[in-house]
């Protein structure tokens, strides 16, 4: 359902939001947001018609971003020929929307390192910023990959960061996307004898984890590049 908007003119702004609502016959569960276009006016002496003028309001029902996602998402799975998946879609209220989709074996939707559940997160927040007026996120998790991925990553990082402590050399991370460069920074944020930066450019930048003494020397003695993460 497209956003639907009208303008409507009552003796009070409060009076013209009611016509509106019952216009557009808006339900319970509806959003909606209104423009005040012109304030009521009283007239000479308090009279209406000599020269008071009516409230002018413009009245939107915003759509339900919720059942776009839905609609989208069922549609790409459709496609696989799977009849058995769930999907949940949620709003936090913060210009952000979430969707679950739980199955069994939904590895195709996941991809190597996340790549395809990625590819399509990235698709849902170009097709529904098209439709929104203001940017909107959408962050797709198939099967709960995000909590293990996490995990994975907080175990690996931990264990690269005593490796760059002991030898005292960099470790160059493969390339990440944010929200994994995220993960690795957070948890080790809290190691005193070392620090974390991100390196390069999209698709590949990458995380380096290293020791606040070592000296930023780029060649192959100083520095390793590990393949670590799976």
């Amino acid at each position: 359902m497209e956003k639907r908007v009208i303008e409507v003119t009552g003796k009070s702004v409060e009076e013209a939001v009611e016509i509106a609502k019952k216009t557009l016959e808006l339900k319970e569960n509806e959003k909606y947001e209104y423009e005040v276009l012109n304030e009521e006016t009283k007239g000479f002496l308090g009279i209406g018609f000599l020269g008071g003028k009516k409230a002018r309001i413009r009245f939107t029902i915003k759509p339900k971003y919720e059942n776009y996602l839905t609609k989208w998402i069922e549609e790409i799975i459709d496609c696989t020929g799977r009849t058995d998946v769930e999907v949940k879609v949620r709003h936090d209220n913060r210009n952000k929307y979430f969707i679950d989709i739980n199955g069994e074996n939904l590895g195709f939707l996941i991809g190597r390192r996340g790549a395809a559940m990625y590819a399509i997160e990235h698709l849902l927040s170009l097709m529904l910023n098209k439709k929104t007026d203001s940017l909107v996120r959408v962050k797709v998790n198939v099967s709960k990959f995000k909590q293990e991925r996490q995990k994975d990553l907080e175990e690996m990082a931990i264990r690269l960061a005593e490796k760059a402590a002991s030898t005292k050399k960099a470790i160059f991370l493969r390339p990440m996307n944010s929200f994994e460069r995220k993960i690795i920074h957070k948890t080790l944020k809290t190691y005193r004898n070392l620090y974390t930066y991100s390196k390069g450019a999209e698709p590949n930048r990458k995380v380096v984890i290293s020791p606040k003494d070592f000296k930023k020397k780029f060649n192959k003695e100083q520095t390793q590049t590990t393949g670590d993460v799976h």
